[in-house]
């Protein structure tokens, strides 16, 4: 191994090449002058030719020439040309930041799973953040979790019947569990319906890993009443259109359905207290513009931790 490149070689054993190396290198060389760089960088003259030297032992090879006046050898001309591309590049990384800072640029994923409740708030943040592009992915509580512990979306509107013990989780909404039914059905008269007036009554749930379907089931087998399932829908409007169509009483959370002559919801059983519509997100994503944009729409009353539900209704249901 030639003197050359063992002195190349052990110049990156001892560091490697630095932005503010650069910008010391690209200033003097194109002031022709050690103090005129330093006075342009608002550092000392010492200091550059510190950060010069550290360069040239780093290439092991001589970048600058000094005498009999200060010029460019020809390996410091290839590094200044290469050397200014790359502070070009790092001033377009700088003012891209800056703007997703300020929200002047970026982007945000939304998953949700109950669209009348996520619509309006999406709504909101498009309006307040409107060069902000959104993406938005529609899924069931339990793929909308996967989605976040994979970083495919950064924040999720669902339902769950608790705060998520690994998520940020804020609750905005608390509906009631419901039954969708016909308004000429003999139930439609009951202001409020329990299991034990459905045993025997054809239900139309949602799938599996639905939280509605969760909580239905949880209610009726805290009751002893084991549901008569005739059909499973992959959404919330689609348990509505089978009701229309007779399938059966859907269970719904309260807010699901809206204006409609033909049906009507009543609220069933003991919805737990802790269960409600949620914004949920990864905690360390809350430090993203974006993401903490988003959940600053919400209701400014408590903060989030890691592991806890901030919860961001009054405790009181209302009625449907």
């Amino acid at each position: 191994m030639t003197n050359e490149a063992e002195r190349a070689q052990a110049g990156r054993r001892e560091g490697g090449v630095t932005l503010a190396g650069l910008r010391s290198f690209v200033a003097v060389a194109e002031a022709k002058s050690f103090s005129q760089a330093a006075q342009a960088l608002g550092v000392s003259q010492p200091n550059v030719s510190v950060q010069i030297a550290a360069l040239e032992q780093i290439f092991g090879m001589p970048l600058l020439s000094r005498r009999p006046r200060l010029e460019l050898t020809e390996p410091g001309r290839e590094l200044f040309h290469r050397a200014r591309l790359v502070l070009s590049r790092v001033q377009e990384l700088d003012a891209a930041m800056h703007d997703v800072r300020r929200l002047e640029r970026g982007q945000i994923a939304v998953g949700f799973s109950t669209p009348h409740f996520a619509m309006p708030l999406i709504a909101r943040f498009a309006q307040a953040h409107p060069s902000v592009r959104i993406s938005t992915l529609l899924g069931n509580t339990t793929q909308l979790l996967d989605q976040l512990a994979d970083c495919r979306v950064d924040v999720a509107i669902m339902s769950l019947t608790a705060p998520h013990p690994h998520f940020a989780s804020f609750r905005f909404a608390a509906p009631r569990l419901c039954l969708c039914l016909p308004r000429d059905h003999p139930l439609a008269a009951a202001s409020h319906l329990s299991p034990e007036d459905i045993r025997e009554t054809p239900i139309v749930l949602r799938e599996p890993g639905s939280v509605t379907r969760s909580v239905f089931e949880s209610v009726c087998a805290a009751a002893g009443v084991e549901p008569q399932v005739r059909m499973v829908a992959g959404s919330g409007e689609a348990v509505i259109e089978a009701v229309r169509a007779g399938f059966g009483l859907g269970a719904i959370f309260d807010g699901t359905l809206g204006a409609d002559p033909a049906l009507v919801v009543r609220p069933f059983g003991d919805t737990p207290r802790d269960s409600g519509v949620y914004v949920v997100a990864v905690q360390e994503s809350l430090a993203l513009p974006p993401v903490r944009a988003f959940t600053n729409l919400l209701p400014d009353d408590a903060s989030t931790r890691p592991g806890r539900g901030t919860d961001r209704v009054d405790e009181t249901r209302e009625t449907p």
